[in-house]
C-alpha cells in the first residue's frame, strides 16, 4: 500500500516537470486575457442615452459659433478629421481650428 502510494506520488511529480515552464505561463496569460475580455465587455455593455445634442445655452455662454457647434456634433458621432471637413466641404486644417477654437473656449 505504501509503495503504490509513493509510485503515485513520484509519477505526480514527474508529470508537473514534463509540462513545460511556457505552458504554465501561456494558461496564466489567456486566463488573464479572458477575464479582462469579460470585465471590458461588462463595463462597456451599457447603452447611451441616445443622440448628441449640443447644449444651446452653455455654447452661447462659451461663445461658440454655428460652425463650431457642428464640429462638435460630428466629434461627438464619432468622426475623424477628415471625415467631419467632408461632411462640410472644407480643408482639414479648416477643422483642425475649429477644434482649437473649441478646445481654447471650455478652458
Amino acid at each position: 500500500l505504501y509503495s503504490s502510494h509513493s509510485s503515485k506520488n513520484a509519477e505526480n511529480k514527474y508529470f508537473i516537470r514534463a509540462i513545460p515552464t511556457e505552458l504554465y505561463i501561456f494558461l496564466l496569460a489567456a486566463a488573464f486575457m479572458a477575464l479582462g475580455l469579460w470585465i471590458g465587455a461588462q463595463l462597456t455593455s451599457g447603452s447611451r442615452d441616445g443622440d448628441f445634442r449640443v447644449n444651446e445655452a452653455a455654447a452661447s455662454a462659451l461663445g461658440l459659433t454655428l460652425r463650431e457647434r457642428e464640429v462638435l456634433s460630428l466629434i461627438a458621432e464619432g468622426q475623424s478629421n477628415k471625415e467631419i471637413a467632408r461632411s462640410l466641404g472644407v480643408s482639414p486644417n479648416t477643422v483642425k481650428t475649429h477644434l482649437a477654437n473649441l478646445y481654447s473656449n471650455s478652458m
